[in-house]
């Protein structure tokens, strides 16, 4: 299978030689990598362009945006520029196992009815290595089942192989405003063909300036709760519009019937944010099971009540 390397890349002269060298230096190796820089003010770009000539890649190409239109859209294009039957799902500031490409393609090439691949990740800092997940290390593969709080993305997007003639159907329904790794991991588990190999094939670098951290500093203001809400409905019907495209996916009416539910459970707490009304905060209740995390339902009335940033 052609195998194809997308990522994303913006300010990051601290660590992405790490991330290129771990991508070179793949036992099987990429067909192609496209890297898209989305207007570093950096060394990065320089940095990236000096390694590809350095070891004549000429499968390798970076491509600087004209503008910054943020990772979200960045990834999404790169992945529809994107050749390879598969598509790997690369940030850059981690460091992949030799043996990435090499294991995901196999599982891929055995289990055709898998679309989006997830592996195990190994968590590290500058003081060294932290812990396994989502899973417990082993090398099983699991078949990921609908879950009732299908937006608590278990797996986050770097770990992931996706086939490419499951990108169209997800830019279908795609908004700037929506992860492409999350919207990617929920459409593949509405359609009963996300899976997650529990062998850690990643160390995912964890910092105070990745995206990911920054977002989820946000996420502990009202404002930007409120934002995530308002967007989440938008995300849900997303899901069920998907839905109409993959006709055929087995167990419709269950999960016509969670996107219903979740839809009720996102306005009453779009109601609760609005008018304070304890009446609302407490039919939440009624959707405990629908919460990313459970305390989320604490930090609901704390930010209601308390917090007015």
């Amino acid at each position: 299978m052609k195998l194809s390397v997308v990522m994303s890349s913006y300010n990051g002269e601290q660590y992405i030689k790490e991330q290129l060298e771990s991508i070179q230096q793949q036992e099987k190796k990429p067909d192609e990598v496209l890297i898209r820089d989305d207007g570093s003010t950096d060394q990065t770009v320089e940095i990236v362009r000096q390694f590809i000539k350095k070891h004549h890649l000429e499968n390798w190409q970076i491509k600087v945006n004209q503008k910054n239109i943020g990772w979200r859209a960045n990834f999404m294009e790169g992945m529809h520029e994107a050749q390879g039957d598969l598509i790997f799902l690369s940030d850059q500031d981690d460091i992949w196992l030799p043996n990435k490409l090499k294991v995901m393609e196999k599982i891929m090439l055995a289990n055709p009815q898998i679309n989006v691949l997830a592996s195990n990740y190994q968590k590290f800092t500058e003081s060294g290595l932290g812990s396994v997940g989502p899973y417990s290390a082993g090398h099983d593969l699991k078949k990921i089942n609908l879950y009732n709080n299908y937006m608590d993305v278990k797996a986050p997007g770097c770990t992931y192989c996706v086939r490419k003639n499951f990108v169209n159907p997800i830019s279908k329904v795609w908004d700037k405003n929506y992860p492409h790794d999350e919207l990617a991991w929920c459409l593949a588990l509405f359609t009963d063909s996300l899976y997650l190999y529990t062998e850690p094939l990643i160390k995912w670098r964890q910092h105070s300036t990745s995206a990911f951290a920054r977002e989820s500093r946000s996420l502990k203001s009202k404002a930007k709760k409120y934002d995530w809400i308002k967007s989440s409905v938008m995300f849900n019907n997303s899901v069920n519009d998907f839905l109409t495209i993959f006709p055929n996916t087995s167990s419709l009416e269950k999960k016509q019937k969670l996107i219903k539910a979740t839809d009720h459970y996102l306005h009453l707490r779009e109601k609760f944010y609005d008018s304070k009304n304890i009446i609302y905060g407490v039919q939440l209740l009624k959707y405990w099971n629908l919460y990313p995390r459970y305390r989320q339902y604490l930090l609901d009335w704390y930010l209601v009540f308390f917090n007015h940033k």
